[in-house]
C-alpha cells in the first residue's frame, strides 16, 4: 500500500476575487478549472489537474486529498479505515472534476479525507522533453507544488495512530504530542535524499518497541539515523536504550534533552558504545525551548571533550541547539 502525496486541498474563502488574485499573482499557481464559487489550481512542476481548490462561503477546509499509487490501494485504505472505526464511503467518478474513484472518510480531527487513484494528466509547465528547472515566466513565488499541510485536531495522537494505521505513515517528529508530523513510508525519503544523511524517529513510547523499531529504520540504509527522544512520555529515560542500540553500531539522534544530566547520561551510553570498537557518528539535540539553556551548551562541550579523551576515539557526539 503506498499513499504517493497528499493530492489535493479544498478550502473556502470569504472573498473569491480576492482570493484569485492572491492564489495566483502572489502564489503563483495555474488556474485550471473555474466554475461558478470555485476556482482549481495547479503548481507549475506538478502533473495532475489541480491540487488547490478554493471556494466561496466562508474559511475553513472543506476536505484533503490523497493519491494512491495502485487501484488496489483503495479496497486496503477502506479496511483500514473501517477496522479503526472511521466511517467510510465511497466516491464516484466525476464527484470531483477530473479525479476518479475512490473512498471518502471523516477524520478524527473531523476533516474530510479522500482517497483516490487517477487523476487527469495535464503536465508541467517545463514539460518533460529536456525540460528547464524552472518556468520562464515564473508568477509571484512560483509554489511548484504542494506539499503538506497542517491540521489542527484536538486529540493529536489519535490523529497520528489514524495516520500509522490507516494510511501506513510514521512520524518523523513529535512535540510531547502537541505537534506530530507524519509522512510515508521510509523509503520515499531515501530515494529523494541519496546518500546524504537522514534521520527518522521511533513512534512507540514502550521501550521494547522503541528499540524493535530502530532496528527497523536502521536496516533502511548506512545513511540513517535513529531518532530516539530521551525519556518516554512517561518521563523514564532511555538511556539503556540508546546504551544497547550505540552498542550495535545503531547512528543515533537523541532528542529533547533539557538537562546537562540528561546530557551527561546519553553521552556516557553513547561512549559505552564508542569504547567497545564502534564509534557512533550521533547527534544530541536540545529541546525546543525556545531559549537556549543557560551555560548548557559550554559544559557539554566540556563533556565532549573529556569523553572523547577517555575513549580515545574520533568525535562522536555533536550537541546542536534548534
Amino acid at each position: 500500500m503506498a499513499v504517493m502525496r497528499m493530492g489535493y486541498v479544498h478550502a473556502r474563502v470569504t472573498d473569491l476575487d480576492e482570493a484569485k488574485n492572491h492564489y495566483a499573482n502572489t502564489v503563483g499557481l495555474y488556474e485550471t478549472l473555474s466554475e461558478p464559487g470555485k476556482v482549481y489550481y495547479k503548481g507549475w512542476d506538478e502533473w495532475d489537474h489541480h491540487s488547490v481548490v478554493i471556494e466561496e462561503g466562508g474559511v475553513g477546509v472543506i476536505k484533503f486529498g490523497f493519491k494512491v499509487e495502485y487501484s488496489e490501494d483503495l479496497d486496503k485504505i477502506e479496511k483500514n479505515a473501517r477496522d479503526f472505526g472511521l466511517t467510510v464511503e465511497r466516491m464516484s467518478k466525476g464527484d470531483n472534476p477530473e479525479i476518479g474513484d475512490g473512498v471518502r472518510f471523516t477524520s478524527p480531527s473531523e476533516h474530510v479525507f479522500e482517497v483516490y487513484h487517477e487523476a487527469t494528466m495535464v503536465g508541467t509547465e517545463v514539460g518533460f522533453h529536456n525540460p528547464d528547472a524552472f518556468p520562464r515566466h515564473l508568477v509571484g513565488v512560483g509554489v511548484p507544488a504542494l506539499d503538506h499541510a497542517l491540521i489542527l485536531a484536538e486529540d493529536v495522537r489519535l490523529m497520528e495512530n489514524m495516520f500509522v494505521n490507516v494510511f501506513d505513515f510514521f512520524p518523523t517528529e513529535r512535540a510531547s504530542f502537541l505537534r506530530v508530523w507524519v509522512t510515508q513510508p521510509g523509503t520515499v525519503a531515501l530515494g529523494a535524499v541519496g546518500d546524504r544523511p537522514i534521520s527518522f524517529e521511533v513512534f512507540a513510547d514502550e521501550p521494547a518497541e522503541m528499540e524493535r523499531q530502530a532496528r527497523e529504520i536502521a536496516s533502511w540504509g548506512r545513511n540513517v539515523f535513529v531518532k530516539v527522544p530521551v525519556t518516554t512520555t512517561r518521563g523514564e529515560g532511555c538511556a539503556p536504550l540508546v546504551r544497547r542500540l550505540a552498542g550495535d553500531g545503531l547512528q543515533l539522534n537523541v532528542t529533547a534533552l533539557l538537562t546537562l544530566e540528561q546530557v551527561r547520561e546519553v553521552s556516557q551510553a553513547l561512549g559505552d558504545g564508542a569504547r567497545s570498537g564502534l564509534p557512533v557518528p550521533s547527534v544530541l539535540r536540545e529541546a525546543r525551548t525556545g531559549v537556549q539553556p543557560p551555560g548548557l551548551a559550554p559544559q557539554t562541550s566540556e563533556l565532549r571533550k573529556a569523553r572523547r579523551a577517555e575513549a580515545n576515539v574520533r568525535p562522536i557526539l555533536a550537541l546542536t541547539w534548534t
